[in-house]
């Protein structure tokens, strides 16, 4: 998705991949489902950023239904990492694991963060320092 596509004068529609699955198609199976394994996915709570489910402890390959992107982090689980399935974010859930939530927590967006600070800082440093003011003694 972060493919600084741009279009000049207005006359191009820009298109992009998605390989999410909508709610009215046939193929439907949830927000997040086991492609692999005998795990089975019992709830899911779904906000802008996050993705919380609980299953059933068996583990398996765990799919949710959101675009594959390396910025997703598994909250209670920090170890894994995801990875792509059918351009998904899956995760490799172990045994016995039954509350399961990830996060969307890009490292670009800290990195960003913390130069935008600093750049902060240095011109408020140089909006309190008046290098014209002198003390005359």
């Amino acid at each position: 998705m972060l493919e600084n596509a741009g279009v000049i004068d207005n006359f191009r529609i820009i298109t992009f991949r998605s390989d999410t699955i909508p709610s009215d198609n046939p193929m439907y199976r949830g927000e997040a489902w086991f492609a692999e394994g005998s795990g089975h996915v019992s709830d899911v709570s779904v906000t802008p950023n996050a993705i919380s489910v609980e299953t059933n402890g068996l583990g398996g390959i765990l799919v949710f239904n959101i675009n594959f992107d390396p910025g997703w982090k598994a909250v209670n689980l920090p170890d894994l990492e995801p990875f792509a399935r059918a351009g998904r974010v899956a995760f490799e859930l172990p045994k016995n694991e039954r509350s399961f939530e990830i996060a969307y927590r890009p490292s670009a967006f800290f990195a960003g963060a913390a130069v935008s600070g600093f750049a902060g800082l240095i011109v408020l440093a140089l909006l309190c320092f008046d290098p014209q003011r002198r003390r005359v003694v």
